[in-house]
């Protein structure tokens, strides 16, 4: 069953201007269901509704409920809304469908009207799988659904320019959309959408799940939890897998990093430039040398080096061990400093662009703080490492240890 009349080709190209209005709807269907529901939808309602002037923007898998579809549509204006649903749900696509349709839901009223904050989701370059497509995604993308005050939604999007916005990007996890509830009224009284809530909605990807499991039980449970004083019910997290033709399907699997660290493996000597007190406005730098030479271990799953740094209070050593788990394809790296008996908590990480990035949680003078490691710069001959302490969760960065590496062996 396919739809010949519609081609891709003929549709409109897709911009920001699709996205001014903007639903998110939420589907319970019938138990086991979920599956004759997609495969319907995405072989008939997508290039029909598109041809009216409507925007699939993606469908859904809710991972954590298997009778829940989850899809975003989107038009240019009230009218352009009305005209797109009108036609559509009195058209003979849906008039010869929606029985089969209406078979697999139980209740399709949970749908949210939003207005983007900010330009939408970046649709740059995106194309849809062919009708037929069987492609599976291991990609989440979560919708995170704030319940504010009515008529707080301009005050809630500078709270998340301002506190939420950055800490999600100093996490690895920025948000690739925001929306907010949209204050006009319904444009097509025939189909409700919610007015008992105001929401607050934003977006983030993830390359498959662990990841996200990564994100939600670090950086992610303590953000979530200083966030609730400011919400007026329960904050919802959905974790959602892109059907085969879902526009927006999330990022790829990054490449196998396993041998990111191959230009470490050798001797170092070591330029170090080190911030006498952290964390305490200090602008007094202190610079040593230092030296290092770098081993491959299990097979090239790990790596660890020796390190003599002739500080101002004399030598000593210290090592960096690194672990690569192939499974979550990031590296992990503990710190350890021969004058004190403990190891430092790992950070982690990987490279992106040429740029090593590792971020970990710590304590400092006993309170909570992110650390970063940074390498940069990276030639056959030449490396940069940085470390940087964040006291407020990743708003802002304190570098305070520098390493400029020249090969020697």
């Amino acid at each position: 069953m396919t739809c010949p009349d519609v081609l891709a080709a003929d549709l409109p190209a897709l911009t920001a201007q699709h996205q001014q209005i903007v639903e998110l709807r939420q589907y319970a269907l019938r138990k086991g269901r979920r599956d004759d529901l997609i495969a319907l939808f995405e072989d008939r309602f997508i290039e029909s509704q598109e041809a009216l002037g409507s925007t699939v923007l993606a469908t859904f898998r809710d991972l954590d409920n298997p009778d829940r579809f989850v899809w975003l549509r989107g038009f240019e204006t009230p009218r352009a809304r009305h005209d797109a649903l009108d036609g559509f749900y009195t058209g003979r696509v849906w008039q010869a469908n929606r029985t089969a349709a209406n078979a697999t839901i139980a209740d399709s009223d949970n749908v949210l009207q939003l207005t983007p904050v900010g330009p939408g989701f970046d649709l740059t370059g995106l194309t849809r799988a062919p009708v037929g497509s069987l492609a599976q995604s291991t990609a989440v993308i979560t919708a995170t659904i704030c319940p504010i005050a009515k008529g707080q939604q301009a005050a809630f999007a500078a709270r998340f320019a301002r506190d939420i916005a950055p800490l999600l990007a100093a996490a690895g996890a920025p948000a690739i959309a925001v929306f907010a509830s949209d204050p006009r009224p319904n444009s097509y009284p025939r189909l409700p959408v919610r007015e008992d809530v105001t929401a607050f909605v934003w977006f983030q990807a993830f390359p498959h799940e662990e990841a996200q499991r990564l994100y939600a039980d670090g950086p992610g449970a303590a953000f979530y939890r200083g966030l609730a004083e400011h919400l007026t019910g329960p904050l919802e997290i959905q974790r959602l897998r892109p059907t085969a033709r879902s526009l927006i399907q999330g990022p790829p699997l990054p490449a196998d990093g396993r041998k990111d660290f191959d230009f470490l493996i050798g001797s170092w000597r070591v330029r170090h430039r080190y911030l006498k007190a952290r964390l305490a406005g200090s602008t007094e730098w202190l610079s040593f040398e230092g030296w290092c030479q770098c081993r491959k271990t299990m097979g090239g799953l790990g790596n660890f080096d020796d390190n003599l740094l002739n500080g101002p209070r004399g030598a000593y050593g210290a090592s960096a061990v690194r672990r690569f788990d192939a499974a979550l394809n990031r590296w992990s790296i503990w710190w350890l400093d021969a004058r004190y008996p403990t190891i430092d908590a790992p950070v982690h990480g990987s490279f992106e662009d040429g740029v090593g990035t590792f971020i970990g949680e710590d304590r400092l003078d006993g309170r909570p703080i992110l650390v970063r490691f940074t390498w940069s710069n990276i030639t056959a001959t030449t490396a940069q490492w940085s470390q940087a302490f964040s006291p407020d969760g990743g708003q802002t960065w304190e570098v305070n240890w520098d390493m400029d590496f020249e090969r020697i062996g």
